[in-house]
C-alpha cells in the first residue's frame, strides 16, 4: 500500500490514461480488489490513489502484460507458439508435396476455367446452328445440343485435367 502523502489523487478519466487501459479493464480491476481512495455515487467520479492503485498492480499481476485483466502464462504462450511454427511447417511441407496451391494461384486458374467455359458457351450457337436447320425432329434437336454441350463440358474436363467425362 502506499505511504500517507505517497502517489497522487486522480479520477478514473486520469487513471485510464495513466495506465493505459480502458474503463472495463479499471472496472474488472475493481471488482478484483484494487484500491479506491474514495468511492463516488451519482454524478461523482471514483478517486484513486496513483500509488496505492501502481502497488495493487505490481502485486497482482507481476510478470504479466496489460492483457484486459487476463494474465500471461509463459508456458501456455510457448506451447501456442510452438503449435503455430508446428502448423506452418506442416503448411510448408504440404505445399511441397503439391497437396495445397497460394491462393493467387488458385484465383488464377479459376478464372482461367470460368473464361474457357464462358468461350464454349459462347460458340455454341455457331456450331448448332447448321446442325439444326436441316432437323424437323424436336427430339434429334435436343440431342443435337446436349451432345454438342456434353462434347464442350468432356473437351472443358480434359483441359481441366480432371476426368469426369459426364460433366457431373
Amino acid at each position: 500500500m502506499a505511504r500517507k502523502g505517497s502517489g497522487k489523487i486522480v479520477n478514473r478519466q486520469d487513471l485510464l490514461h495513466i495506465l493505459g487501459c480502458s474503463a472495463p479493464t479499471i472496472a474488472d480491476y475493481e471488482q478484483r480488489g484494487m484500491p479506491v481512495e474514495k468511492k463516488g455515487g451519482k454524478g461523482v467520479a471514483n478517486e484513486y490513489n496513483t500509488a496505492s492503485v501502481i502497488s495493487w498492480l505490481v502485486s497482482h499481476k507481476a510478470g504479466a502484460l496489460p492483457t484486459g485483466g487476463k494474465r500471461l502464462d509463459h508456458e501456455s504462450e510457448k506451447a501456442r507458439k510452438t503449435t503455430a511454427e508446428a502448423d506452418l511447417k506442416e503448411i510448408e511441407v504440404a505445399q511441397a508435396r503439391g497437396e495445397v496451391v497460394p491462393i493467387e494461384y488458385a484465383v488464377k486458374e479459376f478464372a482461367k476455367r470460368v473464361a474457357a467455359t464462358r468461350a464454349k458457351m459462347l460458340a455454341l450457337p455457331t456450331k448448332l446452328a447448321p446442325v439444326l436447320v436441316v432437323m424437323t425432329d424436336i427430339e434429334e434437336s435436343r440431342a443435337a445440343i446436349e451432345d454438342m454441350i456434353r462434347e464442350g463440358l468432356d473437351e472443358l474436363s480434359r483441359e481441366a485435367g480432371g476426368n469426369d467425362a459426364e460433366g457431373e
